[in-house]
């Protein structure tokens, strides 16, 4: 099985989304709800992301195409959005479950990627 290869804004946009699961689930969150992420609207406003809704739908495509996050497209956007298990499985391996290393990873790509 190829490596899956992600932009460096759908990888920053992956362990954001990543991180703000983890955090639900450590804080008692069902997993069901901690995958939920909602419409474009609603990622662009809880994630620390000076970008453009536009942007953050053109990323959310990308992750679905290597079916790291399942959407629901409705009027030319992503209408609801859940983390995938695949998503999350591919970032346990790439993280080993460790919040720590994500968050020095996600301060490391904040420098390179305006956010």
């Amino acid at each position: 099985m190829p490596e899956t290869q992600l932009t460096r804004d759908a990888d920053t946009l992956l362990c954001l989304m990543y991180k703000q699961y983890k955090e639900s689930r450590n804080s008692g969150i069902s997993k069901r709800n901690a995958k939920h992420l909602g419409s474009c609207d609603d990622i662009h406003s809880n994630l620390p992301l000076s970008w453009s809704v536009s942007d953050v739908f053109e990323t959310c495509c990308e992750l679905s195409r290597c079916d790291f996050l399942v959407c629901t497209f409705a009027d030319d956007t992503v209408y609801d959005s859940w983390l995938s298990d695949a998503g999350i499985i591919y970032m346990e391996s790439r993280f080993k479950n460790n919040l720590n290393s994500l968050l020095e990873y996600i301060t490391k790509i904040i420098g390179c990627i305006p956010l």
